[in-house]
């Protein structure tokens, strides 16, 4: 009911708004919502005044705001923190706020992005998970932090500084519940969430495969003979888990905890850590507003091209 699947190689089926097209030659999926995004509309704000939007507004407001998350969710992982930090303004919504989600519908009908699903490795075990982590200390509306995540699977040849096509696994860009007050803090607390996330992507990708049950797969997946790559741009936060222990904040009672799961998640799930400078931390984009400076255009590349490209021990860089 949600799609023709007869002509899925000429045409794509479209399931809830999502376009997915399978390829005859290469057999790759791409997805996308470009029919979704073509029919978003501008709210003309001639009608309201400036500050507080009256009932009628906030109702407009809410109704744009959900159908631009739709597409943040699914396809679109270069606008998930603009749309994130707009949705904290949900309660008391502005005229501003309202233009700022206009601009937005013309941003993502500016240019068509496309998510590609496609083989990246001859075997399963010729794969490894690339995982890149980043926060943006304070940067939303009420002081809260942003956590940013971005999965990839790709060839092991990624280890010895090839330059790979990857598969987009994951993405998500998320308030930090919990109030911290450093930068490390931040870092310390989205690396675990990104960490986590992975290994909840690593679960389920080995259970569609082999049908185990959890527990079988967990036992699995901490026998330590696969190497997965967790990527930071806090040079502080890689230092820690190379000495086994927080480098700074000592005597930080949940900052202690909270870096103890994310050291044991490492440790358990065969991760190696590698640092990036922040030009070239691909999770960038989703940790604060692209007006700010946001590295959104890495998350393009990465869309558009599909290569990731290990350079050296401690860089991770995409293909720019």
């Amino acid at each position: 009911p949600f799609g023709d699947r007869k002509y899925a190689d000429m045409s794509p089926v479209i399931y809830t708004g999502i376009n997915l097209r399978q390829h005859p030659q290469t057999r790759s999926i791409t997805i996308d919502q470009t029919h979704y995004i073509e029919k978003l509309r501008e709210v003309p704000l001639k009608q309201y005044s400036d500050g507080l939007l009256d009932h009628r507004g906030q109702t407009q407001f809410w109704s744009q705001l959900g159908a631009l998350l739709w597409v943040a969710v699914n396809t679109r992982p270069d606008v998930a923190y603009d749309i994130s930090h707009y949705a904290s303004y949900g309660t008391k919504p502005e005229k501003q706020h309202l233009a700022s989600l206009n601009k937005l519908v013309r941003t993502l009908q500016s240019r068509e992005y496309t998510i590609t699903l496609e083989k990246v490795a001859k075997e399963w075990d010729d794969m490894t998970l690339v995982v890149f982590t980043d926060a943006g200390h304070t940067s939303r509306p009420s002081g809260h932090s942003q956590a940013g995540t971005m999965i990839f699977w790709a060839p092991k040849d990624v280890l010895k500084g090839q330059e790979v096509r990857a598969l987009m696994a994951d993405y998500s860009s998320a308030k930090i519940n919990r109030a911290v007050w450093s930068s490390y803090a931040s870092e310390l607390q989205a690396a675990t969430i990104a960490t986590d996330s992975a290994v909840s992507v690593l679960l389920l990708y080995e259970q569609v495969r082999w049908g185990l049950k959890a527990k079988q797969v967990q036992e699995k997946l901490t026998n330590k003979t696969q190497t997965r790559v967790l990527v930071t741009d806090n040079k502080g936060l890689y230092d820690s888990i190379q000495v086994e222990k927080p480098s700074t904040r000592q005597g930080v009672k949940m900052q202690s905890l909270v870096y103890q799961i994310l050291y044991d998640l490492v440790v358990d799930h065969g991760f190696q850590t590698f640092w990036v400078n922040g030009e070239h931390m691909l999770a960038d984009g989703f940790t604060k507003l692209s007006s700010s400076g946001a590295r959104v255009d890495l998350i393009r590349d990465v869309m558009e091209l599909s290569l990731i490209h290990i350079s050296e021990p401690t860089r991770l860089e995409s293909k720019s």
